[in-house]
């Protein structure tokens, strides 16, 4: 804030004033600002050492404000200045006419009287957060057009009683629709207004939400007509009633550590409640009785008939942390018979899905997403006899198993998941193989990752495949792929990713003309066994990647010099990462660990000295690394491959003029940056990481004046050289616009 800002009294905007300590910005400087309007936050109220000052804000006359915020720091104040704090706040009262109010920080044991004056007729709403020391809430039931109420971090509350609703109001919070609780670590109970005489509040509450009020015992309010959504998070003694959760009205529920009623007071409050309109439920870590998990049979029955009429319309089930659950019970999958959505994580004890008695059971057979991640026992999707196999109807799009150690298989019958879409298989050590049958023809994203024992990949069911992004990462032991890839390629790939697949042999579908043209982005990345012929052939071939418009190839043996390569040929291509073995970081820290030393020493030394001093540790360096570099390079050297050259781009070397985007990463000798970058004129990004001997850019013409982006990173000579102000290249990446020099 400018100083004399008191003398602007023309002002009509300002979005926070902050009252400083000593000489600094006082809270009276307000006073003068009478044209002030719309949102005004007031910080640093603590250091308001006088109320007089806080009487010349005038806060009253203020009637343009709609939103005011004020806010005290976090740090504890003397019972003295507690004190005064409260008579600060009851001076700051604002006009009548105010829309929405927030109270951030305040010290005070009580709040004013004013902040539940009804005479706020057009107060809708407010945030009480982190006032501390109150230990009761203001009459807030009393203001008549409160909408949203949130009330956060008042660990002093122990009951929210009478003085909440007001003492005099016959029908407290009339409008109101969204009231959240969260962080009231030392709220115990919770008095509802109006049970003992007929008069019922939050009538019109469609969003009620209490999270973290470890202590709060008791029930919710029993009569809430016109909730929509409710979640109770970490509440651990808040009994959760059924009747709270199949309200006619309620759309989304979401619980995590409360309590569940036992399974006879479940069904008979099912018996009398009419059905839900329920589609979100979200239940996490939640104490389930055992009688829930492991029913009767006779128990069971009863539970699905009542999760049929009461639970029909939900969509979107997520299940997380819930002990003792080793399989979905009959009443879940059998009452939830709308069920599209269902995710579950960390369910630790979960084996299976359900049991397979007589073939396979109708069970949500409306789902179109599946979630699984983090459920350390699961073994299959669900059990399968032998000799039957599931040809039903299935409208899965989307499945997503993740992090589950123990899987062994997938369903035999997934080549009949006729619209399944994508699938994403990740970390999942024990798969050995997809169903012999094959992928169904209507998957169009597969990524599968991290599965060690993987050893094949099944092809297709029909001849056309609509496989259009494919994605196989870390991989050990995966070997190749079905035959079904050679005769009927995914001819509509688009987006093709392998890396670290250290068996894989060539995928002769990838070395094919008719597959070649739909290709847009294409990563190729420690692929030992067969990634290098891959590269070979596409390279070859780029007249005929016309799509092609992303290219990376990393840590790769391609057999031929940089200049053979024929790059220019991608005519499309917009981004190119190149990137050598990433053993060459280890070398770039020790170098930069080096550098850190000298540029130390060069920091006492006169500036006119810096550029001699810079040259002759250079020849330190070079004298210091060079029977280091020479015997950990010559392996690499004497193979001559992309990653070894001393300049970037090599004599003979084209590179697409398309390019906007170019990334060169692990080249331990690269030098210097060669004139021939100039031909690249759309360049917006150029990217080096550890690249420990760059030290120079083009002698002629510098970087190129398209540059919007320069990352560099992990080079140590050209991190000196780049300094800020004294390095002799500063004067060449002071233009442009985002300059990265770690």
């Amino acid at each position: 804030m400018p100083r004399g800002i008191d003398k602007l009294t023309s002002l009509q905007t300002l979005s926070n004033f902050i009252v400083t300590k000593d000489n600094g910005f006082r809270i009276s400087e307000l006073g003068n600002l009478i044209h002030l309007g719309g949102k005004l936050c007031i910080s640093g109220i603590e250091n308001v050492v006088d109320p007089l000052d806080a009487r010349g804000v005038c806060l009253n006359d203020k009637q343009g404000i709609d939103v005011l915020t004020m806010v005290w720091s976090s740090e504890s104040l003397d019972d003295l200045r507690n004190e005064m704090v409260t008579e600060v706040l009851d001076i700051l009262k604002p006009h009548k006419k105010l829309k929405e109010l927030y109270i951030r920080g305040y010290h005070g044991m009580r709040f004013p009287t004013w902040t539940g004056d009804p005479l706020f007729s057009n107060m809708v709403c407010m945030k009480l957060q982190n006032c501390k020391n109150c230990t009761s809430l203001p009459p807030l039931g009393q203001l008549p057009s409160l909408k949203d109420l949130h009330i956060e971090g008042m660990s002093a509350v122990k009951r929210v009683g009478c003085e909440f609703y007001g003492q005099h109001c016959a029908k407290p919070f009339p409008l109101l629709e969204t009231l959240c609780f969260e962080n009231m670590s030392e709220w115990e109970d919770w008095y509802i207004f109006g049970i003992d005489k007929g008069v019922q509040t939050f009538t019109r509450v469609s969003k009620l939400s209490i999270k973290k009020c470890t202590k709060l015992v008791g029930t919710l309010p029993s009569n809430l007509p016109c909730l929509k959504t409710l979640e109770i998070i970490n509440c651990p003694q808040l009994l959760v009633e059924a009747s709270s959760l199949v309200l006619p009205s309620l759309t989304s529920l979401s619980m995590s550590d409360v309590r569940l009623p036992s399974l006879p007071v479940l069904l008979d409050t099912c018996n009398v409640l009419e059905p839900s309109s329920l589609t979100c439920l979200n239940i996490r870590n939640v104490s389930i009785p055992e009688s829930l998990c492991n029913p009767s049979i006779h128990d069971e029955v009863m539970l699905a008939n009542a999760m049929s009429k009461h639970l029909s319309s939900v969509t979107s089930l997520s299940i997380e942390m819930i002990q003792k659950l080793a399989l979905l019970p009959k009443w879940l999958t059998q009452g939830l018979k709308g069920l599209k959505e269902l995710k579950i994580d960390c369910c630790d004890e979960l084996t299976t899905l359900w049991q397979n008695e007589a073939g396979l059971q109708p069970c949500l057979l409306a789902l179109q997403r599946l979630e699984i991640r983090f459920c350390a026992q699961l073994v299959s999707l669900f059990e399968e006899d032998e000799d039957v196999e599931n040809e039903g109807q299935h409208q899965l799009e989307y499945l997503t198993i993740d992090c589950c150690c123990k899987l062994k298989k997938l369903p035999r019958g997934l080549h009949n998941f006729t619209s399944l879409r994508r699938m994403d298989i990740g970390y999942c050590p024990g798969l050995v193989s997809f169903s012999e049958a094959g992928f169904p023809p209507s998957l169009k994203e597969l990524r599968i990752s991290k599965c060690e024992a993987l050893r094949s990949l099944p092809g297709w069911t029909a001849h056309d495949s609509n496989l259009e992004e494919l994605l196989i990462t870390s991989c050990d032991d995966l070997e190749s792929l079905r035959e079904e890839w050679v005769h009927h390629p995914p001819t509509k790939l688009s987006f093709l990713v392998i890396s670290d697949c250290k068996k894989l042999e060539s995928v002769p579908s990838l070395c094919n003309n008719s597959l070649l043209p739909s290709l847009k982005h294409l990563v190729i990345e420690s692929w030992p066994a067969g990634g290098g012929i891959v590269c070979s052939y596409i390279l070859e071939k780029g007249n005929f990647l016309t799509n092609l418009t992303y290219l990376a190839i990393k840590n790769m043996k391609i057999g031929k010099p940089l200049s053979e390569w024929g790059l220019h040929r991608f005519s499309s291509l917009k981004t190119l990462s190149l990137q050598g073995p990433s053993n060459v970081s280890k070398e770039s820290e020790e170098e930069e660990e080096e550098e850190e030393y000298y540029s130390e020493e060069e920091e006492e030394e006169e500036e006119e000295e810096y550029y001699s001093e810079e040259e002759e540790e250079e020849e330190e360096e070079e004298e210091y690394y060079s029977e280091e570099e020479e015997e950990y390079y010559s392996e690499e050297e004497e193979e001559e491959e992309y990653y070894s050259v001393s300049s970037f781009p090599v004599d003979g070397m084209l590179l697409p003029t398309s390019l906007t985007d170019l990334q060169i990463c692990n080249f331990p000798n690269l030098e210097k940056i060669s004139s021939s970058m100039e031909t690249i004129q759309n360049l917006n990004r150029l990217s080096f990481t550890n690249c420990p001997r760059l030290t120079s850019f083009p002698e002629q013409g510098g970087l190129l004046p398209s540059l919007l982006e320069l990352h560099i990173s992990g080079c140590p000579r050209m991190k000196r050289r780049c300094k800020k102000g004294k390095g002799q290249y500063w004067p060449l990446i002071a233009p442009i616009p985002d300059a990265f020099i770690i």
